[in-house]
């Protein structure tokens, strides 16, 4: 039924449905938990509210998983100058629930428990990447709760 949907989309001129522009994930890679050991995977585009994994692993749309996030070795702000600790970046842990799969990797959107798990993930993308990102986009849209 995929190739349906593939078909209705294209007709209908499918639009992006991601709440917030991605950034390039830099030197970004997620880790995660597949019942073996984990091993680092390239996150090839980020925003606030999700992001697109480089991974052989397949996930079913709807699956919650936790991911966590770090700098991955090549990236400047982690290279160790003569054993000194600066320009590290602690990880940053998130769940997320996979929206899409595809052969090369999968994406998700960001489950956030509240305000202050959110604005903390904010400011690790900020610094991971950079004031407003690798290429100068907004991390996100900021929210104003209602409650």
């Amino acid at each position: 039924m995929r190739w349906v949907e593939r078909i209705r989309r294209s007709r209908e001129g499918h639009q992006d449905q991601r709440k917030s522009p991605r950034s390039p994930g830099g030197g970004l890679v997620a880790h995660y938990w597949t019942g073996g050991a984990p091993s680092p995977r390239r996150v090839s585009n980020v925003s606030v509210d999700g992001a697109y994994i480089e991974a052989p692993d397949k996930w079913y749309p709807g699956t919650v998983i936790t991911l966590i996030f770090q700098l991955g070795g090549t990236h400047p702000a982690t290279r160790d100058e003569e054993t000194s600790n600066k320009g590290e970046l602690s990880p940053c842990t998130i769940r997320a629930v996979v929206v899409r799969s595809a052969p090369d990797g999968f994406g998700v959107e960001f489950l956030f428990g509240n305000d202050g798990e959110r604005t903390g993930f904010q400011q690790f993308l900020r610094e991971a990447l950079g004031t407003g990102g690798a290429s100068g986009m907004p991390l996100g849209r900021s929210r104003t709760s209602s409650a």
